[in-house]
């Protein structure tokens, strides 16, 4: 079915394209509920739809609301994201074709292309547009393609690669296009990819009136459309990340028109504003932790920022704004380091090495302002030191900070309390998946790894025998504990070869190949001596780290030539991402 729908939307639109998007939505019902995503399903609706407004009478229309009903109270797949807003795209729709209004169909256009990152290469603009023309024949095709998400694909595209001035063209286009269509998150984050490209291209005072019309937005925003105490409805914006088939996104406005405003939603706006005011005061002060406070804040809770073009991006503004005192590692955001810290139970991390990595992830998030994801990490921690050393260590770290955890997060403190009270007989598992539930109401970073270490410990094991390896920008992680501050060159390429070749095996099914010294330094054009003093030193430097926890071939096997242990290494990830 994937495949009939990726041939609608990707085809020659037109009367039979058309007719053929209603025959399936009308005779495959089972099969998009149980087969689809939500995003392609909402878009073969919003096809159908376009299709019986160009080429049917108006009592010919297609009723697929049953279809609808039926996706969301049975599929799996249903998110909710995405259907209610392109069920109110087809009710805006319906109200352009009886005004005869070419805006309402740029706006419905607009709103369509959201998340979904194929929409320029779709059907969809010239669908779009063909209605358009039927109220209005000079209408331009461009106003179809170049969408408010559309250019801010092609802004992030520029500005990733060093092109400021295009970039700011389309980012601010984009921008004019969010505001216009009420998308008040979107509009205070791009204000925020402005003084980004702004400060790469060396215009500080051009930043700073970017940041000073930010804030005067948002707090016009919040005080025309914020809801007063005694009034409920829909939040107005969900945050987090969601795939749906090709669509993603992070922050997603929830209705298309006149959303109203709730207290809690001011924070989303008001992150924005945070960014940029740090942003500015890193190029004001040369000030690494004010940069550090900018991509923390701007990353807090998205999952795959890491896997965007903001990396890239923030790594030209540091070099704008730090000069040659820039050592910060936007690569490493403060989401990443408390990853790491959660990994560290697979190596049995002892309270002192705990402690030090702690806080230096609280050390990121107060600079950063984010008090309730401190909150939270220090009861992830508190758990981490149950699990490895016991009740009474856990108690004894967490003690000086309970008055106030109780007041600020009463809920998770009573999940952790309910753990760390559990019996003998009581399973850990049980006790702490309480608290795991609760957790995950909190945009903090994914902590499914303590179902592992709880097994493990039900098994009686004192290590998880799997290794993640991670390297971001210099610094080299090995199952969360900083292996090196400033990865050697030779082993950077000695493990992007072997990486290589262990991914190559495993999409064939195979065993990876032992690879010979010569081997190593032939693809990395690196000398032999060097490669094999690399390894040896980067055996020794884990060692040092975690002591007896590692093994020797834990990560690097040998004799004959070498390879990552494919039995133990599950990961292997580089950021940026070549490797």
């Amino acid at each position: 079915m994937t495949g009939r729908l990726e041939h609608l939307f990707f085809g020659d639109f037109g009367p039979e394209l058309a007719e053929e998007a209603i025959s399936t939505a009308r005779t495959n019902p089972g099969v998009l509920v149980n087969k689809v995503s939500e995003h392609e399903l909402a878009m073969l609706v919003l096809l159908c739809e376009l299709g019986s407004d160009i080429f049917r009478e108006p009592d010919n229309r297609p009723d697929l609301t049953s279809l609808c009903e039926r996706f969301t109270s049975d599929s799996i797949l249903y998110i909710g994201r995405i259907l209610p807003r392109v069920t109110e795209a087809i009710g805006l729709l319906r109200d352009a074709v009886a005004e005869q209004s070419v805006a309402t169909v740029i706006e419905v256009c607009d709103h369509a292309s959201q998340g979904w990152p194929d929409y320029a290469e779709t059907v969809f603009p010239t669908a779009f547009w063909q209605l358009a023309r039927t109220m209005s024949p000079e209408i331009s095709l461009t106003e179809f393609q170049d969408t408010s998400y559309v250019l801010w694909l092609r802004g992030l595209a520029a500005a990733k690669e060093g092109g400021g001035k295009s970039a700011h063209e389309f980012l601010e286009r984009s921008l004019q296009r969010y505001r216009a269509y009420d998308y008040y998150a979107d509009t205070a984050w791009l204000y925020s990819d402005l003084v980004m490209v702004d400060i790469m291209l060396g215009l500080p005072d051009r930043a700073t009136t970017a940041a000073e019309e930010q804030r005067s937005y948002v707090e016009t925003v919040l005080r025309e459309r914020t809801a007063s105490a005694s009034e409920t409805g829909r939040v107005a914006f969900h945050l987090g990340d969601v795939h749906s088939g090709r669509y993603q996104t992070f922050v997603e406005q929830a209705v298309l028109r006149d959303p109203v405003l709730r207290d809690e939603d001011a924070g989303l706006l008001w992150r924005y504003v945070g960014v940029s005011e740090s942003l500015l005061s890193a190029v004001r002060w040369q000030s690494r932790s004010h940069l550090e406070g900018a991509l923390d804040r701007f990353s807090n809770g998205w999952r795959t920022f890491l896997d965007s073009s903001y990396p890239d991006i923030l790594a030209r503004v540091g070099h704008v704004a730090l000069g040659e005192r820039n050592d910060a590692n936007v690569y490493l955001p403060v989401d990443a380091m408390w990853r790491h810290l959660l990994l560290m139970y697979r190596r049995k991390v002892d309270p002192v090495a705990l402690s030090s990595a702690f806080h230096e992830v609280q050390e990121r998030l107060r600079n950063a302002g984010l008090s309730a994801e401190l909150d939270v990490l220090r009861l992830d921690t508190t758990l981490l030191t149950w699990a490895l050393h016991g009740r009474d260590s856990a108690a004894e770290w967490c003690a000086p900070h309970v008055h106030g955890l109780r007041k600020r997060a009463p809920r998770l403190v009573s999940a952790l309390i309910d753990a760390l009270n559990s019996t003998d007989t009581d399973s850990p598992m049980t006790a702490a998946m309480t608290y795991l539930a609760e957790r995950a109401k909190y945009p903090v970073p994914d902590f499914a790894s303590m179902l592992e270490l709880l097994s493990a410990w039900q098994l009686q094991r004192d290590t998880v025998n799997r290794v993640e390896i991670a390297l971001h920008g210099n610094e080299l992680f090995v199952d969360g504990f900083r292996v090196y501050s400033q990865c050697p060159p030779a082993l950077r390429a000695i493990l992007s070869a072997l990486a290589s070749e262990l991914d190559r095996s495993r999409e064939r099914g195979e065993e990876p190949a032992f690879l010979r010294a010569g081997e190593l330094a032939q693809s990395t054009g690196r000398s032999t001596a060097s490669l094999v003093q690399a390894i040896r030193r980067f055996r020794i430097a884990c060692t040092d780290v975690m002591g007896d926890a590692i093994g020797q071939d834990d990560v690097l096997q040998g004799r004959p030539g070498y390879r990552l242990n494919p039995a133990t290494v599950s990961s292997v990830m580089w950021y940026p991402g070549t490797q």
